[in-house]
This record gives C-alpha cells, structure tokens and sequence, in this order.
C-alpha cells in the first residue's frame, strides 16, 4: 500500500454526485452513467500508474472495479459514494478474493487510506517469501490495525498474490537491473513498487 495523490475526476461524476450525493452508484443499465463510470475508473488508473490502490499488482481498464474505501453499502458513508478520496481502482477477483473483492462491506481503519496518510508505504514491510506485514516501528495498536486490514479484510497474503511479490523480489537479482535505481526497476516491471523499492538495493550490493 502506497500514498496516493488525490484524483482528478471527469465532470460527469460531480454532475451524478450533485444529483444523488448519497447514492447508489452508477446505474449500468444508464449508456451515459456507464461511460461515467468508466471514465472514472479510467481517471483513478491513470492516478495510480495502472497499478491496484491495495496490492500494487498492474491492473487494466478491464482487470479492476471501482472500490469504495469506506464500503458505500454502509449508510454511515452513503455521502462518500462519490467522493475522490474514497474511491480506488482495485484489481479483479481472477486470482482469488483480494483487495476490495475481499473486502467488501467491511470498514478498515482510517488510517489506511492512501489520500490521507503521508509515506503510507513506511507502515508495511515485505518478507524474502513475498509476505507483507506491519512495520516493527508501528505502535502495538497500530499493528494490530494494519495486521487486520492485511490478513482479514484485504487478503494481502493471498498464496498468488504472496507468491508474485516473492517472484519479483527473486527476479531483482538479474544482471539486467544492475546499477539501475529502484524507480528505474519499477518503469521496467510496472507493479509492486513497496516490495522493489525494499529489495532494489540488496540485489544491486556489490
């Protein structure tokens, strides 16, 4: 999980939120509201460098859904159904549950939302075996938080999911990203910027 900056948005969500401020989300049966829909998501992508608001695995247009961070279905945040700093692209359910697919109509702590903690990528920390999991340097409560939102609400350490971040930290010690840095890595593999930028420099020691 990363920082993000906030999205700019097409003008056709502020002109569905300003008529239904509190819902329900687009309507698909609506051609116009559809495209919307699609724009938005396409806007959210773009912000996000094409990679998922959750895992940072690479998504597409046509491999990810729209996620609220604080479930829509839950009347408590029915006035954040539009709202940028609410909404992600997330990747799809192909590999299994993870991200927004599992988590659903859950509420993860306020914190970890990527619009509104700075650095939020200092709070996670990966294993040699792909596995994420809270920073050592967190409060106790604050692991607690970030430990829930990983294994139980967002399925950051779902065997694929696990298994493709321990694929790019085995790959990094290819000659080919010798002397590269780990911004550079990442233009090259496009996904899992956290897991390279942790394990770029390992891989480049002389």
């Amino acid at each position: 999980m990363r920082s993000l900056a906030i999205p700019t948005m097409p003008s056709c969500l502020t002109v569905v939120a300003s008529q239904r401020p509190n819902g329900p989300w687009f309507i698909y049966g609506d051609p116009a509201e559809k495209n919307c829909s699609r724009d938005s998501r396409a806007a959210l992508l773009a912000n996000q460098s094409d990679n998922c608001g959750w895992c940072e695995k690479k998504i597409t247009i046509h491999s990810s859904h729209t996620d609220h961070i604080s479930p829509k279905s839950n009347a408590m945040y029915a006035h954040l159904t539009f709202a940028n700093t609410n909404l992600l692209a997330c990747c799809g359910s192909r590999n299994g549950p993870t991200c927004g697919h599992a988590k659903l109509s859950q509420i993860i702590a306020d914190w970890i939302n990527p619009y509104t903690t700075a650095s939020l990528e200092d709070y996670f920390t990966y294993a040699d075996d792909g596995g994420i999991k809270p920073s050592p340097h967190l409060s106790q409560a604050l692991q607690a938080e970030a430990s829930t939102a990983i294994n139980q609400i967002l399925q950051l350490n779902e065997s694929v999911l696990k298994g493709q971040r321990e694929a790019i930290i085995n790959n990094l010690n290819d000659p080919q990203y010798t002397g590269l840095t780990s911004d550079e890595i990442y233009l090259a593999i496009g996904e899992f910027k956290s897991v390279i930028e942790q394990y770029a420099p390992v891989s480049q020691a002389p």
